[in-house]
């Protein structure tokens, strides 16, 4: 007696079922996985652009208490504001003291030539506006 090679109906079908369940739950976590990966990149690419920012203040030399905003040439759907500020001796010793000492500092003195910037990074994502902020200080030459 001769015996036929191949499948049958019933095993073509269950293998089709088997792979099409297997495809119908990866499809969404491959989905997923795009989505994380371009927020991703896009919050690098924020963080870069924001240290570029820093970096092109810090290297001009000349700081002072300024604000200002704009796009980036390469990057369009990125804009920046950042505002540079003098330090108070006050906000200095807030942000090193223990939560059981006293501030007992009377008035905002001013230290020469060291400023703070704050710099924001904004751009559109999933029809709202993000943003990535970030500040440092800056010390001015003479």
């Amino acid at each position: 007696m001769m015996r036929k090679k191949g499948f049958s109906l019933l095993e073509l079908m269950v293998s089709l079922l088997i792979i099409s369940a297997t495809i119908v739950t990866t499809i969404p976590n491959i989905s997923q996985a795009v989505k994380l990966s371009r927020r991703a990149r896009t919050m690098v690419t924020a963080i870069q652009l924001a240290r570029n920012m820093l970096n092109e203040v810090q290297l001009e030399g000349k700081i002072s208490e300024r604000k200002d905003d704009g796009k980036f040439d390469d990057f369009e759907d990125f804009s920046y504001e950042y505002k540079i500020e003098k330090v108070k001796l006050k906000e200095i010793m807030i942000m090193n003291q223990d939560e059981d000492s006293n501030l007992n500092t009377k008035g905002d003195l001013n230290v020469d030539r060291l400023f703070k910037i704050t710099l924001g990074v904004y751009w559109e994502e999933a029809g709202s506006e993000r943003k990535y902020e970030v500040f440092s200080f800056l010390y001015a030459q003479k």
